[in-house]
């Protein structure tokens, strides 16, 4: 089966393709998504691979600013809710749908960015690196460190060359959320 791809913005989004994709979700991470939409921001960007009318996976991907060691601050297409379908896991939709966010992601980006506590073989093979240097969250009231707990990886997909993985690597804070 070949996946088309569809591109949403967050609040353009229409209802039934919201329901596709926390049903998707839903499935893939044994637990409830119905809160999906209500804390991305608005300009979040939805990449669905479907076919025949249905989501088969998913993936969002938000803006945010990263800044490796002291260097400039790097734009990060972050992605979150990676998911596909349960019973079409294991024939590369969801491969297909995160190599073509990566893509869409090419120009605008500097760096794509997950946290990830299972499946990060599966993310390496397919070019994601882990961040080997400290975490930390710049939030509103100032620097948090320890931001991710031992069993979360960020791992990177760099978009620039140079990027020293073992440096420390610190995000802006997102509501709700950390890595």
């Amino acid at each position: 089966m070949e996946l088309q791809f569809h591109v949403f913005r967050h609040v353009e989004m229409p209802d039934g393709l919201k329901w596709q994709v926390i049903d998707v979700c839903t499935a893939a991470f044994d637990s409830s998504y119905e809160g999906l939409f209500s804390y991305l921001p608005t300009d979040a960007i939805h990449v669905m691979g479907h076919h025949a009318g249905k989501v088969i996976s998913h993936v969002v991907i938000t803006e945010r600013w990263c800044r490796a060691g002291t260097g400039p601050d790097l734009r990060c297409a972050y992605f979150d809710a990676v998911a596909t379908r349960p019973e079409e896991q294991g024939n590369g939709y969801g491969a297909q749908t995160l190599e073509f966010a990566i893509r869409l992601c090419a120009e605008r980006f500097s760096l794509c960015a997950l946290s990830a506590d299972a499946a990060i073989g599966w993310y390496e093979r397919l070019g994601f690196l882990r961040w080997m240097g400290p975490l930390s969250i710049e939030t509103p009231d100032g620097l948090s460190t320890h931001t991710t707990p031992p069993s979360i990886t960020v791992l990177v997909f760099p978009l620039v060359e140079h990027l020293d993985l073992n440096l420390p690597l610190r995000g802006n804070w997102r509501p709700g959320l950390g890595w």
